[in-house]
């Protein structure tokens, strides 16, 4: 499996967009899907720019459910 497939499995696994993705990366999403579709290679810096984005994306989706565990989930109201 190459590099971008690992990365577009964790933006599929981590249920984000590909503008989503590339903006928190800093690059343009074309880079991204041509890099994903194989019409380039992506320099190692784009390549950790991507990672770290998704790192970071990760943990704020982490935080988010924790902040919700400690006020506790809404409850449904029974119809």
């Amino acid at each position: 499996m190459s590099v971008m497939e690992d990365i577009e499995k964790a933006r599929r696994r981590l249920g984000c967009t590909v503008a989503a993705v590339s903006k928190k990366a800093g690059i343009h999403p074309s880079t991204y899907i041509k890099g994903r579709d194989g019409g380039n290679s992506p320099t190692d810096d784009t390549i950790d720019s991507l990672v770290d984005a998704l790192e970071a994306i990760e943990r704020e989706q982490v935080s988010r459910a924790e902040r919700l565990k400690q006020i506790g989930a809404p409850k449904r109201s029974a119809a």
